[in-house]
């Protein structure tokens, strides 16, 4: 198997980020072939036939595989081949006849059987069969017959075949016929009702149109084999916060921001929300709020998506309070005691000028607040005659 990653446009509520693409060769679990000739023989153990002989009796062939221990039940069949290999056509193809053969869908269950050859036909007609066996007569033997010998369509099989081909080398293959993709998806939704296909001729009553096919006891090479190619949706995880937006308080004018750090398959979603109500400009990992005023404060969360769901951060609280101010300065001698609020995650700078004349202001000092709001005095030298203070926030990372 060889999987191949294919990323699909998804709409709704289906959770499902990638389809994993893959290709699967079975070989036949049972096979065996009804035959007219001696109707009631089982030839399970031999090679399949399928056709009008020459002396024009019919063949009709079954073949199983096994679907549930290769294909996981959630697989979507996107293509299926059912190849059977020619062995022997009659007289060595001097008199063979061309036909196109049918695949059709099995209703009824059936065995293989154990029959081989009858040492003097060479492996054609395969041996008595025991209890159970099917036949051309018996779908199995001494308890159950078939509708009519052969089986029957629409009740032993379906009337409609699955699938066509004409025969015209030593392989024949089916393709990738709708009907083909319906059956197999049936007996993997259904493994119950997998009871394999016959294989006819379209020409039945024509002579010549029999041939040998290899079965499950011949060669690797010959055995009847089903490719698959099927999808498999790979569903996505949800996202996962790693870290939480953080409740802060901002200054009126500042830029206060928010941010989330999340985790998760394929494209992350983000949709912020102040006090409830989704934000038209809230549809990243962070957000930024510039000029922040009282009407910005209250509640944010963001929710985080992804094709595999959702998740919502817990509560950032931003609280508002004015643009901090100078409250008091205190003299003392060359020393200037410059007394103000601060508040958390805030970096101050007390800026000095001595003429107001002028427009260059210089830091008198700068310092950044601790995790708590408290009042702290930061000692500049004091003017000769005078000096203007003024009090700036650095914007917040």
């Amino acid at each position: 198997m060889r999987p191949l990653f294919l990323t699909i446009i998804i709409s709704g509520s289906l959770f499902v980020k990638d389809v994993q693409a893959i290709s699967v060769t079975l070989k036949s679990v049972a096979d065996t072939t009804l035959f007219e000739t001696t109707p009631d023989n089982n030839l399970g153990n031999t090679s399949l036939a399928s056709g009008t002989t020459v002396n024009g009796l019919n063949a009709r062939a079954l073949v199983k595989f096994n679907l549930g221990a290769t294909i996981p039940s959630n697989a979507v069949i996107t293509n299926v081949t059912v190849t059977f290999t020619v062995v022997k056509a009659p007289h060595n193809n001097a008199s063979a006849s061309l036909s196109t053969f049918n695949l059709y869908r099995m209703q009824v269950s059936w065995i293989e059987g154990t029959k081989g050859s009858m040492a003097a036909k060479s492996g054609t007609q395969g041996t008595p069969a025991s209890a159970g066996e099917p036949t051309w007569n018996s779908r199995a033997d001494g308890s159950i017959l078939w509708d009519s010998p052969g089986g029957n369509p629409g009740t032993d099989f379906d009337a409609t075949p699955s699938a066509a081909n004409l025969l015209t080398s030593s392989r024949l293959a089916f393709t990738s016929s709708s009907g083909l993709i319906s059956d197999v998806q049936l007996w993997l939704t259904n493994a119950s009702a997998n009871f394999g296909w016959l294989l006819r001729s379209e020409a039945e009553g024509n002579p010549a149109t029999a041939r040998r096919f290899g079965s499950k006891e011949s060669t690797s090479s010959q055995q009847p084999t089903l490719g698959i190619g099927y999808t498999v949706p790979v569903t996505a995880t949800p996202p996962v916060i790693g870290v939480q937006p953080q409740s802060q308080t901002g200054y009126g004018g500042e830029t206060v921001r928010l941010s989330v750090s999340a985790t998760g398959d394929g494209t992350l979603a983000y949709q912020w929300t102040h006090n409830g109500v989704d934000l038209t400009t809230g549809t990243l990992a962070s957000l930024s709020l510039p000029k922040f005023q009282a009407a910005d404060a209250g509640d944010y969360t963001v929710k985080v998506s992804n094709a595999g769901g959702s998740v919502t951060s817990r509560t950032a609280i931003l609280s508002f309070v004015p643009a901090p101010r100078i409250e008091a300065i205190a003299l003392n001698t060359n020393v200037a005691t410059i007394s103000f609020t601060a508040h958390p995650r805030h970096t101050f700078t007390v800026e000095a000028l001595d003429d107001l004349g002028k427009t260059t202001w210089s830091a008198a000092g700068s310092l950044s607040a601790t995790n708590a709001a408290i009042r702290f005095s930061l000692i500049a030298p004091a003017a000769t005659k005078q000096r203007f203070y003024r009090l700036a926030v650095q914007p917040l990372p």
